[in-house]
């Protein structure tokens, strides 16, 4: 049986996180939703989420341990774990959305080339786009996994120059 000093604790906890955050929490360990189920209604894996939910209580232990010092809600303020860039944020629908298609885009260029961070392919894309579409065009060497996606993806390339 949970005291009613527990739970203003973690009331006054839950009042300092972001809803996000919250909303993490409450499906882990109030409507006791395993992190598979978590990952499926996300869309992210099971390893994301647990890896979130750990950041987050510790992020919980550290407001504890300020809340044992005789700190005050009003000045406690909890750093967020999850940010706008996280599928893990409550986003608007239309922002879900973009979101999904980026991480798949990212999943599609880090299968084309093994081993290359996704990251870098994405800079080369970014500073070197215009260039590449040139050398397509003309009939110039450019690498097969990036001269594929120039044809799947013109409309990229064309915001390039």
């Amino acid at each position: 049986m949970v005291n009613v000093e527990q739970r203003d604790l973690v009331k006054c906890l839950f009042e300092l996180l972001p809803d996000s955050e919250r909303g993490l929490l409450e499906m882990r360990f109030f409507h006791n939703m395993s992190y598979r189920r978590m990952g499926y209604e996300f869309g992210v894996s099971c390893h994301c989420v647990r890896f979130a939910v750990e950041k987050i209580l510790k992020e919980c232990r550290r407001i504890m341990r300020y809340i044992d010092f005789g700190k005050t809600k009003g000045e406690l303020v909890a750093i967020p774990v999850i940010n706008e860039k996280s599928l893990l944020f409550d986003h608007d629908e239309k922002k879900r959305l973009k979101l999904v298609a980026e991480k798949e885009e990212r999943k599609k260029l880090r299968k084309a080339i093994p081993g290359v961070p996704t990251h870098f392919i994405e800079y080369c894309l970014k500073h070197h786009g215009s260039s590449w579409r040139y050398r397509v065009e003309n009939g110039l060497y450019v690498h097969p996994f990036f001269k594929e996606y120039y044809y799947k993806n013109k409309e990229k390339f064309l915001k390039c120059g």
